[in-house]
């Protein structure tokens, strides 16, 4: 019983790591945070400090760090250099900073040698379905949406209403919309690797809470779905007598989750079906695929600026009034129009160096070919979702998911602490 509140309290404190929340007075749950988790770390300091020094003596990590710092450094000297003092990049990036310190504490306390390589995955598989069931419930009882309000920023709940008739903002935490579609994403292609190496049950039915998760939060992160079921079938050659069970568990569990759907499908709010099946809406009046969103991404959202731009950006990130500069939220456009091309190439050059250091340590633990393809559609998606929106190397709710596959990876890799 003991081990098993371990465990949760380590789920709990993970997931409040990743979604950050509203905290009255304080602001943010970081702030909170961070005096707890020392404190741990200071009642558990013998153990906690050797992993901490594994941690930070990890050349990998060293170079994750180094470049996360060398890009706040010139998101400083840009808009200096322009004369703008725009700082609002600068605070985001700094608060990713800070969201990888709080993961580097986390890991410091809770990793022990007697916990598998997946051990740490597995605790994102779980806090990820948990959050693809809080939007369930908050979809089906108005009282437990008020709960999950109150840990969203007036922001979201005020945008929710205006655009999307309240019901866009039914998750826990701060992030709402595209960034929460976005990590949802991520953690479906993660929880169908987790199923691919155990073949337990208990991934189906996380898989099946974090579906209707990223439905009801967005669109973009559906490519994830069709990433995971091909990741499923080139990884598994099944043969009927050796994985008959996994057949059996996967049969009535397919049919379940599409009975559910055309249950639950009577329960989702029009506003929601509205822009979730606009695309299917399209094709049916004979105006293909295309969305609204879509239409504006590619015909508003990109565009190439002036040459000087190009070169050297503006050092704006966004106006007086709070919006976007140029009025595009597309992640290619953002630091092109920041730093200038070089921009771009500095954060997807750090979003792949922190999905590679995965491969490397996963090496050891799983096939070539499972590591290759994981490898693969995490640089798929991650493609896809940059085009929407800001997603290479900044967006600090998944940042935190890739942080802890990075740590708890390097810490497996090297056991030489004492238990």
């Amino acid at each position: 019983m003991l081990l098993g509140l371990n465990k949760i309290f380590e789920i709990v404190l993970l997931f409040c790591i990743i979604f950050t929340f509203r905290v009255p007075v304080l602001g943010t749950s970081s702030l909170l945070l961070a005096p707890i988790l020392l404190f741990i770390f200071i009642i558990k300091f013998d153990k906690s400090r050797r992993n901490l020094v594994i941690i930070l003596s990890n050349k990998d990590l060293l170079k994750i760090l180094f470049f996360l710092l060398g890009i706040i450094a010139i998101t400083f000297f840009v808009t200096i250099f322009h004369g703008v003092y725009d700082f609002s990049l600068l605070e985001t990036l700094v608060n990713q900073l800070f969201n990888l310190i709080l993961v580097i504490l986390y890991l410091s306390i809770f990793f022990r040698k007697n916990k598998n390589y997946n051990y740490f995955l597995n605790i994102l598989s779980i806090c990820f379905a948990t959050q693809g069931l809080f939007m369930i419930v908050s979809l089906l009882s108005p009282s437990f949406k008020v709960i999950m309000e109150s840990t969203q920023s007036l922001g979201v709940i005020d945008r929710s209403l205006s655009q999307y008739g309240g019901m866009r903002n039914l998750g826990f935490g701060f992030t709402q919309f595209y960034g929460l579609n976005a990590l949802l994403g991520i953690g479906f292609i993660l929880t169908t690797f987790l199923f691919i190496i155990e073949k337990k049950i208990k991934y189906l039915i996380r898989l099946s809470f974090i579906f209707i998760g990223i439905f009801l939060s967005g669109r973009t992160a559906l490519v994830a779905i069709i990433l995971s079921v091909l990741f499923f079938f080139l990884n598994n050659k099944f043969s009927i007598k050796k994985d008959y069970k996994t057949i059996l568990y996967l049969i009535p569990i397919v049919i379940g989750v599409l009975m559910g759907v055309s249950f639950f499908i009577d329960f989702i709010p029009q506003s929601i079906k509205d822009w979730a099946f606009e695309f299917y809406y399209n094709f049916e009046s004979g105006e293909g695929l295309a969305t609204r969103s879509t239409d504006t991404l590619f015909n508003r959202m990109y565009f190439f600026p002036d040459d000087e731009i190009v070169l050297f950006g503006s050092g704006q990130y966004t106006t007086v009034d709070g919006r976007y500069f140029m009025s595009t939220d597309a992640g290619f456009m953002r630091p092109l129009l920041y730093y200038g091309f070089i921009g771009v190439i500095f954060f997807v050059f750090y979003h792949f160096l922190v999905l590679n250091t995965i491969k490397k340590y996963l090496s050891s633990h799983i096939s070539k070919k499972m590591n290759k393809y994981f490898f693969v559609f995490l640089v798929i998606i991650s493609i896809v979702l940059n085009i929407k929106g800001e997603f290479m190397g900044f967006l600090i709710i998944s940042q935190n998911a890739f942080f802890i596959m990075v740590l708890s990876l390097i810490l497996t890799q090297n056991r030489r602490y004492v238990n």
